[in-house]
């Protein structure tokens, strides 16, 4: 689970699309995922997103989620671009550290739209939105998001138990396929 034991990994706090808070634990993250898992408990019933069962292809309508500089609920749409590597050179590595292959589309995030869900159009998860690129005036030039392959290995290093569903297609590409996408 890569928690380090020496660390403080309780008392965080999760609002739900209505402002409302739950007290929540991280139970599981990797830095190497730039992913955690955070465990709260409540008496709402919400409707849980499906997790795709393959990566999405070039070409193909994303939602993106997220609450960029503190707005709540921003809904974004645009495209899959590619895959490619990211390099976050002022990160920390013990935070974040992924050397793998990310989505990148371009529905509009911004700081704070970490950890959002990027969706297809049947609105299933297909990654979960992890950096974004800026020019010089901060508007947002490029969107990456964990594809949903890598978030399934991430699940099975922290020994979270999901089911994974069968991807609709054979042709369905991993992210270390050639998209030809410059991340």
């Amino acid at each position: 689970k890569d928690l380090d034991a020496t660390t403080q990994y309780t008392g965080y706090y999760i609002t739900d699309y209505s402002g409302k808070e739950y007290r929540a634990d991280c139970i599981a993250r990797l830095a190497e995922y730039d992913l955690a898992i955070m465990k709260f408990s409540s008496t709402e019933d919400y409707t849980v997103l499906d997790l795709e069962g393959g990566n999405s292809v070039i070409g193909d309508f994303v939602v993106s989620l997220g609450q960029p500089e503190g707005q709540s609920n921003a809904i974004t749409l645009g495209s899959t671009l590619g895959y490619g590597k990211v390099v976050l050179p002022k990160s920390d590595p013990t935070e974040t550290n992924v050397t793998f292959d990310v989505l990148r589309h371009d529905a509009y995030i911004n700081s704070g739209s970490s950890g959002g869900a990027l969706l297809d159009a049947e609105l299933n998860i297909i990654g979960i939105n992890y950096a974004g690129d800026f020019d010089s005036q901060g508007n947002c030039i490029g969107s990456y998001s964990i594809p949903v392959e890598r978030v399934y290995e991430f699940f099975g290093k922290v020994g979270f138990d999901y089911d994974i569903p069968v991807a609709d297609s054979e042709d369905a590409p991993t992210a270390g396929d050639s998209l030809g996408g410059n991340g």
